[in-house]
């Protein structure tokens, strides 16, 4: 037999062999991507603190690098003891202000023009810091600007900013090209007689002028108080816009306990993604691995041109973008937007001390608005961002209505609003005079007071002012004994160790034992002018009303605002003193207390329009003649509110200055002096002005509702109707306000007859503890 030899048969895979495979390999792929997103998305948004993780070596490479100790200031690269010792050539830094940053060099007078008289229109009272060119090389006319502005709030550092080349000025077309150092950002402060202190040259390498300007950024961030608001931002295409919607917040209002929040805005036009080519060149670039796309390909853009947040928190965003620089040693233009994006993408912000919260904010929302490439303001007539008959550029609805963005941004990159801003910039600088005194306004005043280089100082009939302390201001008509022992002496018990600043009638009209008294009291902190006369010890001022036609309740005011000439930074309370009782210390409140200025409302318990309307004839005929309208108008108008309080007054002593000047200026114009008028002219305030126009930038004006703070007005009520509204604590006899806590100050205690003889025992009570001396012991 012959065996005929067969081969053994080829192995080979099927179609279908072949597409599960290759599915197989396309899963391990995405799962993979997905598992290594998730975990080091995970370990971003949940770690504790980066150096504490064990971390595999394949995710090691996208995860930043913080030092154990957290990051370091700029300063340290030195490695030695130095410190911050560049100082500004104009103005100079006020700790307690909110402050704004940017970059001046190669700016136009119509830059700075347009920058500096818009930001002073809205009511934003902070510094504007600004590096410039030497002034030997600034353009016509930006020097003498500078300098005029610098009287009040502007501090400019000529010549901080170098190019790489000496002899060549950092010009803004050059910008992306240039590379720069930081003159005499560091040194030694010296012991010497001639005060020159030890300059270091930078430590780092020349690097954009868009990355070194964070660092200079932190340098000035250091001259200014943990509460303070900062601001960064480009000023080469911005400008502000009365009414805002927002503004920065109020740093002079709140206190070191607010929450620490970080500010960072979404760049608007069409490439809003990281993963877009341009941006994909920044981060891939400055951080050399294109891997870090894989996580962040899909967030939005945030730009680094509008930062903002209290001083706590914008130190800590510039050491990071700082840090940032060190660790890359990317030193090209548009680098800081890789840096600002990681920080934040990366949760290195977010861990930082001083950063309690970050938020991002749309475009066209917040604070900052960018305008953007590509995305025309009046694209289809569209009015949701624009009103093209005033070109005022606003703000997102976001569900509450349309308003003025505050801080319009890359306002050159639409053609039409371009067209109209250059036509501000001229009439800016045609209306501008630099003979005129500084002011920086509060929008709703419609008057200007006196410019604090015009100091008034008054001469008390007894006592002294101490221009540091708080103080209480009160006009007391009648001046009966038991009345103003209450009042001096309850405020004495509550721990208040300020100026009670108090206008009696003159000497002999008042018993003996009064002005015992007073005299006694005078000698710790009671400030007495006697009658209608006051002594003007400095400065020039005639009095604005007619004090020999007009009624006390009037005529007061502009008393009021002479006394606060003689106070610094300092929280004042107006108040009726002939009927105030202090049941604990209001100005222990910690409360936000800076640039705020409270008002009171009336319980509606005692007093309410229709009461005016109705009974009060002579209060309602003067609130028409102030409002100038007629009674049903009138009455549509303020049914639905409550009355203010014209006696009582509590907040920071500029703003008061500013509030009270403007109501005599209010008096004066429309000739109200008469009964009822305080009445007219404080609610007209409130509900004609301020409730339209709202608080400015810089100021906090808040309406408190009756038993809702500091002050509580009174109700003239029996005991058993202020127990059954859980108003009055029987067993101390102490008023409550409407949240159950006491009423720090009550005023027309003696409206309830039943409490007379509980205060009468007060009184003797209060005499026992604080007797008087006589003044030779």
């Amino acid at each position: 037999r012959q065996y005929r030899k067969e081969s053994m048969p080829k192995p080979h895979l099927s179609r279908w062999s072949i597409a599960f495979l290759l599915v197989l390999v396309v899963a391990y792929v995405i799962l993979s991507s997905i598992y290594v997103d998730t975990l080091v998305g995970s370990i971003i948004f949940t770690r504790n603190h980066v150096t504490e993780m064990d971390l595999d070596d394949h995710l090691r490479h996208l995860l930043p690098q913080i030092p154990p100790g957290g990051i370091p200031s700029p300063s340290d690269i030195l490695l030695v003891n130095a410190s911050t010792v560049l100082k500004p050539t104009l103005g100079a830094h006020r700790p307690d202000q909110d402050a704004i940053f940017a970059i001046g060099d190669g700016l136009a007078l119509k830059d700075f023009a347009l920058f500096i008289v818009t930001l002073r229109s809205t009511g934003f009272e902070g510094d504007i810091v600004f590096s410039t060119w030497p002034r030997d090389s600034l353009p016509s006319g930006v020097f003498e600007v500078l300098e005029h502005y610098s009287k009040v709030g502007l501090v400019v550092y000529e010549n901080a900013i170098i190019a790489d080349n000496e002899d060549q000025l950092m010009r803004l077309d050059e910008v992306n090209r240039t590379n720069v150092w930081l003159r005499g950002l560091y040194g030694q402060s010296s012991q010497t007689d001639d005060g020159t202190d030890e300059v270091y040259l930078d430590p780092r390498p020349a690097r954009s002028l868009g990355i070194a300007r964070f660092e200079l950024f932190w340098a000035w961030s250091k001259n200014y108080k943990t509460q303070s608001r900062i601001l960064l931002i480009d000023a080469k295409d911005t400008y502000f816009q009365i009414d805002g919607e927002v503004g920065i917040g109020v740093g002079m209002t709140c206190t070191e306990s607010s929450p620490s929040i970080l500010h960072l805005y979404e760049e608007n036009g069409k490439e809003v993604k990281l993963g877009s080519i341009e941006n994909r060149a920044h981060l891939v670039e400055a951080y050399k691995d294109k891997r870090i796309m894989r996580f962040l390909h899909n967030q939005n853009v945030l730009t680094p041109a509008s930062t903002h947040g209290p001083r706590k928190a914008i130190e800590a965003y510039l050491r990071a973008m700082v840090q940032q620089f060190d660790n890359t040693g990317c030193a090209s233009y548009q680098c800081e937007w890789a840096f600002h994006n990681y920080i934040y993408s990366f949760g290195i912000l977010i861990q930082m001390e001083g950063i309690d919260y970050i938020k991002t904010h749309l475009q066209g929302t917040g604070a900052v608005n960018s305008i953007g490439y590509n995305v025309p303001l009046n694209a289809n007539n569209q009015t949701e961002l624009f009103n093209a008959e005033t070109y005022a550029v606003l703000n997102r609805r976001m569900g509450h209505g349309a308003h003025n963005s505050w801080a319009v941004h890359q306002y050159d990159r639409d053609p039409d609003l371009h067209d109209a801003v250059d036509d501000m910039m001229d009439y800016i600088l045609k209306e501008l005079n630099l003979s005129d005194p500084i002011h920086t306004p509060i929008s709703f005043f419609h008057a200007e007071s006196t410019s604090r280089d015009e100091i008034i100082r008054t001469n008390p009939t007894m006592g002294k002012h101490r221009p540091n302390e708080d103080a209480i201001f009160s006009f007391l008509f009648d001046a009966i004994l038991d009345d103003v022992r209450l009042f001096i002496l309850s405020v004495r018990k509550s721990g208040f160790e300020g100026d009670i600043v108090i206008n009696t009638p003159l000497r002999e009209e008042m018993h003996s034992d009064l002005i015992d008294f007073l005299e006694h009291h005078s000698r710790h902190g009671v400030v007495i002018y006697e009658g209608f006369q006051i002594d003007i010890d400095e400065g020039d001022y005639a009095f604005r009303l007619d004090m020999e036609d007009i009624i006390v309740e009037v005529a007061k005011f502009e008393y009021f605002y002479l006394w606060a000439q003689n106070y610094e930074e300092n929280q004042i309370m107006i108040l009726d003193g002939e009927y105030a009782y202090f049941q604990s210390n209001p100005f222990s409140l910690k409360d936000c207390g800076r640039l705020t200025l409270n008002f009171y409302e009336e319980s509606k318990y005692t007093l309410d329009f229709n009461v005016l309307r109705v009974d009060n004839k002579e209060i309602w005929d003067a609130m028409m003649h102030v409002f100038d309208k007629d009674t049903k108008t009138l009455y549509e108008q303020l049914k639905e509110v409550n009355v203010i309080n014209p006696t009582a007054f509590f907040g920071h002593q500029r703003v008061l200055e500013k509030y009270l000047f403007s109501l005599i200026d209010l008096f004066e114009t429309s000739k109200c002096v008469y009964y009822g008028c305080d009445y007219a002219a404080v609610n007209f305030m409130w509900y004609e002005e301020i409730t339209h126009t709202g608080s400015p930038i810089s100021v906090n004006l808040r309406l408190n509702h009756h038993g809702g703070h500091v002050i509580n007005t009174g109700i003239p009520a029996s005991l058993k109707f202020l127990q059954k509204k859980n108003l009055f604590y029987y067993e101390d006899k102490t008023y409550l306000n409407w949240d159950g806590e006491r009423s720090p100050v009550v005023l027309r205690v003696y409206q309830n007859h039943q409490m007379q003889s509980i205060f009468a025992e007060r009184l003797k009570d209060l005499i026992q503890e604080f007797p008087i001396v006589p003044f030779d012991k």
